[in-house]
């Protein structure tokens, strides 16, 4: 099975059902990342061992959400107090907020 292929909540009853783990979906999605991205382009900022150890971390623990540890990617819009939000323009290269956005 393409763990890439999941939907979001095909994934997350996968995961629910414990016949697969965030992590093992989290790796699948960074390979993919890796294979794909430079003639992609959509991911600036990644950081694959921050995003497994989120994985292994929410593995550990009791299901917060519906999609309790899907991966998921955030646009370069959105701030996010972990990595750098440019808002897509090189004017606000290297911009870390203090703060996740609200949403």
């Amino acid at each position: 099975m393409d763990l890439t292929n999941l939907t979001a909540t095909a994934a997350a009853r996968l995961i629910a059902d414990k016949e697969l783990t965030s992590v093992e979906l989290t790796q699948a999605c960074l390979d993919r990342i890796e294979e794909r991205n430079a003639d992609v382009g959509a991911f600036r900022h990644l950081d694959p061992e921050f995003s497994l150890a989120e994985a292994a971390r929410a593995h550990g623990e009791a299901p917060r959400s519906p999609l309790h540890g899907v991966p998921f990617a955030v646009k370069d819009v959105i701030d996010t107090q972990d990595f750098p939000t440019e808002y897509g323009t090189p004017i606000h290269r290297g911009h870390r907020p203090t703060a996740d956005a609200k949403c």
